[in-house]
C-alpha cells in the first residue's frame, strides 16, 4: 500500500466517519486495498476529507443565503441534501443547508445522523453556489 492509500484509510475512519453512511465507507475501504483503481479512490477520499475539514461551521455563511456555497450532496430517490455549515459539537451532529423532495428546496438544519440512515454521500459532487443548485434543480 502507498502512502496516499494509507492516509485515506485514516482519513475515512476520522474525518469522513460522521459524515459517511457506513456501508459507504466500507466499500470505500474494500475499493482502497483491493481495487486496480484503488489510488484514484484515495483521490476521492482525501478530496472529501480536506473539504469537510475546511467547511464552514454553523453561522459562518449567515446572511449569504442562497449564495453559499454547497460543500456536501446526499441523495436518495427523488430526496437531494446540499450542506452549507457543520455543527459538529459533542452534544449534537447536524448541519445547516438545503433539501428538497422534488418539490423545491427548504432551508434548514439537518440531522447529520439520520441524513446517514437514508441517504448516500455524492461521492463526485463539486461545490456550488445554492442558487446554482436550485436553478438547475
Amino acid at each position: 500500500m502507498t502512502d496516499k492509500i494509507d492516509q485515506a484509510l485514516t482519513e475515512l475512519s476520522t474525518t469522513l466517519k460522521p459524515f459517511m453512511p457506513v456501508k459507504q465507507a466500507q466499500t470505500l475501504i474494500k475499493n482502497l486495498t483491493h481495487s486496480e483503481e484503488s489510488e484514484a479512490f484515495a483521490d476521492i477520499i482525501l478530496n472529501l476529507a480536506g473539504r469537510i475539514k475546511t467547511m464552514p461551521q454553523v453561522y459562518e455563511t449567515d446572511g449569504q443565503g442562497k449564495n453559499a456555497l454547497a460543500q456536501l450532496h446526499y441523495f436518495v430517490g427523488s430526496y437531494d441534501a446540499y450542506i452549507v455549515e457543520k455543527d459538529t459539537s459533542d452534544k449534537q451532529m447536524q448541519a445547516f443547508g438545503w433539501a428538497s423532495f422534488g418539490y423545491g428546496f427548504e432551508a434548514g438544519y439537518i440531522s447529520v445522523d439520520e441524513l446517514l440512515e437514508l441517504a448516500e454521500l455524492d461521492l463526485f459532487f463539486t461545490p456550488c453556489p445554492v442558487d446554482q443548485l436550485i436553478r438547475e434543480g
